[in-house]
C-alpha cells in the first residue's frame, strides 16, 4: 500500500487530480468514479484539461453505487456526477455506464466486456463503508442490491434532503468487484476519518469494516490529509 500524506484538502485535491488524469491517460480505460463531497473540487480542477479533450475520447466511466430518493427526483451518485463531471465536460452517452437498480445484473457483463475496471476512486465512511458496501457484507459479493442499514441511512440522508426521502434500497458494486480493479485510489479527509483510517488500513481485515479488504489489494494508493492521518 502506497500512502501519500498531504497537509490539507487543497493539497489532497491537487494530488487526486494527478492520480485521476494519469488513469484517464491509459488507452481505453474504464474508470470507477467517486461520489460524495471530497472529489467535487477535483472535478472542477481537472475540467479544463478533460472537456472535449480527444486524448480521453476512448475512456469509459461508471459509478460504483446508486440509490434513488423516495420521491424519485434525486439519484445520489449520478445526479452529482452529471452536475460536476459528465455535463461539465461534454462526456458522451456512449462513454458512460450509469449503474442503477434496473441494470445491476448487466454491470458485471459490462465490466467483463471492457476487460475490468482499470482504476477506481473511493471514499471511506466513518463506519468503514466503501461505495454502498455496508458493514457485514460478505467479501465474496459482486454487484448486488441491498437494504440500507439505519446507520447508512443516517449518513446518506443529506444527499436526499432528509431521512424521510432517503430510500431503503441501493445498488452497489461488491467487494469482489472492487478488488478486481487494476488500481484503487482511496481518499481520506478530515479529523472525523482518523479512527476509521487506522481501523481500516492498519487493523484486521474483517467484514465488519468493508474498507479493510482494500489492504489486500496489490496496487492501492491512500491519499490522506494530516488530520485523517493523526492516529496512524
Amino acid at each position: 500500500m502506497k500512502i501519500i500524506t498531504v497537509k490539507n484538502k487543497e493539497e489532497l485535491t491537487k494530488r487526486l487530480a494527478i492520480e485521476f488524469l494519469t488513469s484517464l491517460s491509459q488507452p481505453n480505460a474504464t474508470i470507477g468514479l467517486p461520489g460524495g463531497s471530497t472529489p467535487i473540487d477535483m472535478y472542477a480542477l481537472i475540467s479544463p484539461l478533460v472537456k472535449n479533450n480527444p486524448a480521453f475520447k476512448t475512456v469509459t466511466y461508471c459509478n460504483l453505487d446508486e440509490a434513488i430518493s423516495v420521491d424519485g427526483k434525486i439519484k445520489s451518485i449520478n445526479t452529482l456526477l452529471n452536475h460536476h463531471f459528465y455535463h461539465r465536460n461534454n462526456i458522451r452517452d456512449e462513454q458512460r455506464f450509469d449503474l442503477n437498480l434496473d441494470n445491476a445484473a448487466e454491470f458485471e457483463q459490462f465490466l467483463a466486456s471492457r476487460g475490468g475496471l482499470d482504476a477506481i476512486f473511493l471514499g471511506v465512511g466513518t463506519d468503514g463503508h466503501i461505495a454502498g458496501i455496508t458493514p457485514g457484507t460478505p467479501f465474496g459479493n459482486r454487484t448486488f442490491i441491498d437494504k440500507m442499514t439505519p446507520m447508512f441511512k443516517e449518513i446518506a440522508q443529506q444527499e436526499f434532503g432528509g431521512l424521510s426521502n432517503t430510500p431503503d434500497e441501493l445498488v452497489t458494486a461488491g467487494p469482489k468487484t472492487l478488488m478486481q480493479a487494476k488500481k484503487i485510489v482511496v481518499m481520506l479527509l478530515g479529523e472525523a476519518k482518523a479512527d476509521i483510517a487506522k481501523q481500516a488500513f492498519f487493523g484486521p481485515v474483517t467484514e465488519a469494516i468493508p474498507a479493510s479488504i482494500l489492504q489486500l489489494h496489490p496496487n492501492i494508493t491512500l491519499l490522506i490529509d494530516e488530520a485523517a492521518a493523526a492516529k496512524l
